[in-house]
């Protein structure tokens, strides 16, 4: 259940070898595991839940972890569905750090232009 609605969960896991789940400090690709929780009417993703396997002692960063939360938004009139929150942790030794973003106060941006050549006959300006 995701905000009290039925949804369809996709277990998955990639190898470190298909993996392009980094880690920082220095930077090292894990292996992954996760959920993929989706409507079960539209196949619309309404989160990502993720943590990283195969970590070993020899590795800066002992465990880590992602949360992420899409939301229906409006913009410009039409209704999308991105990122709405996100959570992401992780463990280095006995320090352990947590993130949260909110995404908020999206907007639709755009540009007009038009090009116009001159007819033949007519004089360049």
């Amino acid at each position: 259940m995701v905000d009290g609605k039925r949804t369809a969960a996709f277990i998955y896991h990639v190898d470190a070898t298909h993996s392009e789940y980094w880690l920082c400090c220095p930077r090292v690709t894990t292996a992954h595991r996760g959920v993929v929780l989706a409507d079960p009417q539209t196949g619309a993703i309404q989160r990502l839940i993720l943590y990283a396997t195969g970590l070993t002692s020899a590795m800066p960063v002992s465990a880590a972890g992602h949360v992420l939360d899409y939301g229906k938004v409006s913009i410009g009139g039409q209704s999308y569905l991105l990122p709405r929150k996100s959570i992401g942790y992780n463990q280095s030794g006995d320090r352990e750090a947590r993130e949260e973003i909110e995404y908020r106060d999206y907007h639709k941006f755009s540009g007009d232009a038009s090009i116009v050549f001159p007819s033949e006959g007519t004089a360049e300006k």
